[in-house]
């Protein structure tokens, strides 16, 4: 295994997609932190890889088989923590991705086995989170991609209804699917009724009454609604819950919902109770109803209150009418160690009139046939209502509605899931193992998925892991029906190192007589590439963490440095590839094994045509990483806004000196005297203008680091508030030339209805754009081609305005050229 350097720096705590990604990320694999751990558990280093790449915008599916290298994505964060079998901490690392979606970390495993969960995060997408088994330590290739959430702002006054069956005022927030196209929006107050009224099921739906949203003036909501059936992959965690059951799902939703502060609902209720200004009892009665659609009734087992073996104490809290209808749990996710905590109780609505009706009256009788509404009747004949009735019934309407009290508290956790634990009946289990080699060796750290392609029905739960050091996964999955005889999988496999993915169809074993076969894949070949990485005195750097990269055909590879600074590792033949130390952007040397060590002089000092010895590498101290985020961007002369700061430095030359400025005014200061530290802080500004906002952090050897971290737009009392742009980005920070990629922006402001947004290449108005939007919010996507030419770097600017105040944000992508180039992506926000 690796070694690595032990940075005694914690963990960075972020709120999932609360936080707006400006100025520069990490180099060399992103900037990492790492944490050891273990309480004496004996632990090998291993090392954390893998991509970031985007899915469709708005929810829209993404292929089980897409890599991230078709949409790599930067400033990604990723979060890993590592524990053994007994759930004690062994290590931990934050890291960010490169501008090709690269990230790294090594991190400590326990030797007697246990889990890791790698959690991805950025800013307009749900987050990406798996938990992985493992019985002995190995080095870990993720293939993570994000998926863009549907985003609102919705003031809370103007946009409540009242709902009749329980007559309380609420605020309706809805997710619609385009069949066409399959994005996602999102419509709120009285529309909500209008579009079910004409024929228009929302995939989301929730209800939050106005009475627990004491000082709240609006709500940001960030949604994503999946269907197991197509997007499994995108699952969170395992199909676990904390007890250790198998769950099958029938649903699952990403749900992020802040405040006009900037903090989580669940936070601010929560806070709100203790502060005595909103009762526990204002903060319930908020209801979710979602959407099952008409693949996944098939998964319809018993109903879990009535005759199931969970006795689980949330049932006695149903009414007698929810008692009385069909009941699934609801689940919602613990990011922390990948497993499912029971949340709740659901029930169908099927008329989803947003009541649960058992009788059939002139009040509620909406079929008028005297029959209860939402009771399944004896459909099949068989002289019982049971699931197979719920089952047909779900059939014949294309799908069911189920209706969820919840809490806002509950709100602090963003990932919900409509799942069945597998308690009824012990789960049949059945599995492959899939061994994978090249020239007769194994091939560790090949990302596996399985999943089940043929839908008509899903027959069992979805499975992903990683070979290890013998080159093997089990893959294990359970029947959602015991009684079920199809046996066949999907199974992709993705070598990133190697570049090669497949898609093949397999035949599964009935535990444990699992089916085994074994893969030959072809690696590279074998060139390698050595050398020396030393300080600017000229002394060797011990434990160094050292990458070779290329984009042009992909390739990837790293190691640590031993004790004398060496360092060696396999390289692409023939193939042009930049060096990366530590976690600086920029490449420090370029080597091509292929005989001619004239090609690059100042790097190569050898070239055998299968060895590179390269000149020694000179790695100088890096400055330490800054980062931060505003928690509100548009407010009132007088008011103040939280600002969150961060830095670490990876040499350790503490104490690290922080400043938050604007322009050149310093804002705030502070020392850390260790080798990272972040701190809260509240910042008024008294006057109306345009203030940008920027954190910087000093290390003891004087070097600084800055990252832009927003601007606070002040307006006068009363006066126009400015737009807010929420993000801007693009699917391909490194496109070809003469080659269309897609970018997209969002923007708010809460006191305009006449939003409009234009997007310049070059300075140029980019035409092909379309937007959609409410009174309060506008989303725009455009579709851009690049250039006929390599090597050029062209800035992306978003504008918006409401007709007063025109907000930018601006970027740059790189064109063609040679990989190595392109090294730092610059995001900025303006107004002018």
């Amino acid at each position: 295994m690796r070694s690595f350097k032990k940075y005694l720096l914690p963990i960075a705590l972020f709120s999932a997609l609360a936080l707006i990604l400006v100025g520069c990320g990490g180099g060399g694999g992103g900037g990492t932190t790492t944490t050891g751990g273990g309480g004496g558990t004996t632990s090998s280093s291993v090392q954390i890889s893998g991509l970031v790449g985007s899915g469709g915008a708005g929810g829209a599916s993404v292929s089980k088989a897409q890599t991230p290298t078709e949409n790599p994505m930067a400033n990604a964060i990723v979060e890993i923590t590592a524990y053994d079998k007994n759930s004690n901490l062994t290590g931990s690392a934050t890291t960010t991705s490169l501008s090709t979606g690269v990230f790294n970390a090594n991190i400590n495993l326990s030797n007697n086995g246990g889990y890791l969960v790698v959690t991805v995060k950025r800013t307009g997408f749900a987050d990406y989170s798996k938990r992985i088994d493992f019985e002995t330590p190995s080095d870990v290739n993720i293939s993570a991609i994000l998926n863009a959430v549907a985003t609102a702002i919705i003031p809370v006054s103007g946009n409540s209804v009242t709902v009749s069956s329980t007559g309380k005022e609420v605020v309706t927030i809805a997710v619609f699917k385009n069949k066409k196209t399959g994005k996602q929006s999102i419509v709120t107050g009285s529309k909500v009724a209008i579009m079910k009224q004409n024929g228009t099921p929302p995939d989301l739906e929730i209800e939050i009454p106005t009475s627990s949203l004491t000082g709240v003036t609006s709500l940001k909501a960030d949604l994503n609604s999946f269907d197991p059936n197509t997007d499994a992959s995108s699952f969170p965690g395992q199909y676990k819950d904390d007890k250790g059951n198998q769950i099958v799902s029938l649903g699952f939703d990403y749900i992020n919902l802040t405040t006009n502060s900037g903090e989580n609902l669940g936070v601010a209720t929560t806070k709100a109770i203790k502060q005595g200004k909103l009762t526990k009892a204002q903060a319930t009665g908020t209801y979710i109803t979602r959407w099952i659609g008409s693949t996944s009734c098939s998964t319809l087992l018993k109903d879990y209150c009535i005759g199931s073996a969970s006795d689980n104490s949330l049932c006695s809290g149903l009414t007698v009418a929810e008692k009385a209808g069909f009941n699934v749990p609801v689940y919602t996710y613990n990011p922390t160690n990948g497993t499912w905590i029971m949340l709740g109780i659901g029930t169908i609505d099927k008329d989803g009139d947003d009541s649960i009706e058992t009788l059939g009256n002139a009040g509620d009788d909406d079929n008028a046939d005297g029959t209860p509404d939402d009771l399944a009747t004896d459909l099949n004949a068989d002289g019982k209502i049971n699931e197979e009735d719920y089952k047909q019934q779900c059939t014949t309407n294309n799908g069911e509605y189920l209706r969820i009290l919840v809490s806002n508290e509950d709100f602090i956790r963003q990932w919900w899931n409509l799942d069945y634990p597998l308690t009824f009946e012990l789960p049949k289990e059945i599995c492959i193992e899939k061994k994978f080699v090249s020239g007769g060796q194994p091939v560790e750290g090949i990302w596996v998925e399985l999943y089940d392609d043929d839908y008509d029905p899903q027959s069992f739960n979805y499975a992903w892991g990683t070979t290890g050091s013998d080159g093997k996964v089990k893959l294990k999955v359970a029947l959602t029906n015991n009684a079920d005889t199809d046996r066949q999988a999907t199974l992709y496999y993705w070598d990133y190192i190697n570049d090669q993915e497949g898609t093949e169809t397999v035949t599964l074993g009935d535990s444990p007589n699992c089916t085994s076969k074994t893969n030959t894949i072809t690696k590279q070949a074998a060139c390698q590439v050595e050398g020396y990485v030393k300080d600017d005195t000229g002394k060797a750097i011990a434990d160094q963490y050292v990458a070779i990269y290329s984009s042009a055909p992909y390739y990837y590879n790293d190691t640590n440095t031993n004790s004398n600074g060496y360092f060696k590792m396999d390289a692409r033949c023939n193939t042009i590839q930049d060096v990366y130390v530590g976690w600086d952007w920029q490449p420090k040397k370029r080597f091509n094994p292929n005989n001619n060590k004239n090609d690059y002089p100042t790097s190569e000092q050898n070239d055998n045509g299968t060895l590179v010895t390269l000149t020694d590498v000179v790695f100088e101290n890096q400055a330490p990483y800054a980062y931060g985020w505003i928690y509100a961007e548009s407010i009132f002369a007088g008011d103040s806004v939280g600002v969150e700061v961060w830095g670490w430095d990876n040499e350790c030359d503490a104490p690290l000196n922080w400043t938050i400025k604007s322009n050149s005014t310093t804002l705030k200061s502070g020392t850390w005297n260790d080798c990272w530290g972040d701190s809260y802080q509240e910042i008024s500004f008294p006057n109306e203008g345009t203030y940008p906002v920027t954190v910087s952090v000093t290390d003891s050897k004087g070097k600084t680091g800055t990252a832009d971290i927003g601007t606070v737009y002040v307006s006068g009392a009363g006066a126009n508030q400015s737009p807010v742009i929420y993000y801007a980005d693009t699917d391909n920070y490194l496109p070809a030339k003469n080659t269309g990629i897609t970018l997209w922006g969002g923007a708010y402001d809460w006191d305009s209805a006449n939003l409009t947004t234009k997007w310049y290449a070059d300075g140029v108005a980019i035409p092909n754009c379309s937007d959609s939007s409410n009174e309060y919010w506008i989303e725009t996507a455009c579709t851009y081609t690049t250039p006929n030419v390599d090597g050029k770097l062209i800035p992306i600017k978003f504008e918006v305005s409401d007709g007063t105040n025109t907000v930018s944000w601006e970027f740059e992508i790189y064109v063609g050229g040679v990989p190595g180039e392109f090294n730092i992506i610059i995001q900025k926000k303006g107004k002018r």
